[in-house]
């Protein structure tokens, strides 16, 4: 005759393991909303300030050769000018070495000022922009912030190289 033997239950486990699955399962939830911040961060949405979008990209190039960085897009408010000197400060890039392309159709909305060294937008205006770069032109590097209509990186990227050539 044979013997057959119970398995305990589920319902016998003890609190610790019931705690030690309730600290697994946050972990677990702590690192999926890691990753899809992380993946949120990526994106940009319209109406970001372009004055604080400009420094960002520009920390991100700073100091290195930089083909263009992905296409942002921002929001520039009517007779607001941002010039080299603001979109510098907390970086390592100088401000003269720092000057703005604006795409000829924009120029019924921004216009450059102090050559190239400041932007004014003329009413409110949604664009894209780019920011490139190579520390090696010049006697302290060149980098550009080439700004385009809303939802045209590639132009912006195109326009922000053929200025560092």
């Amino acid at each position: 005759m044979k013997f057959i033997q119970r398995k305990k239950p589920r319902t016998l486990r003890g609190q610790a393991f019931e705690t030690m699955m309730l600290v697994i399962s946050v972990i677990v939830a702590l690192a999926i909303l890691g990753v899809l911040l992380g993946i949120l961060n990526t994106f940009s949405f319209s109406g970001s300030d372009a004055e604080q979008v400009f420094k960002e990209e520009l920390k991100k190039v700073g100091g290195s050769y930089s083909p263009g960085t992905t296409p942002r897009d921002a929001t520039m408010k009517a007779g607001k000018t941002i010039n080299a000197r603001v979109v510098t400060e907390d970086t390592t890039v100088l401000q003269d070495t720092v000057k703005f392309i604006v795409a000829s159709e924009l120029n019924d909305a921004i216009e450059t000022v102090d050559g190239d060294k400041a932007v004014r937008a003329k009413r409110d205006v949604k664009v894209t922009f780019s920011v490139c770069g190579d520390p090696l032109l010049g006697s302290a590097g060149v980098y550009v912030i080439s700004i385009a209509p809303e939802k045209r990186g590639t132009n912006a990227i195109d326009a922000c190289l053929a200025a560092l050539h």
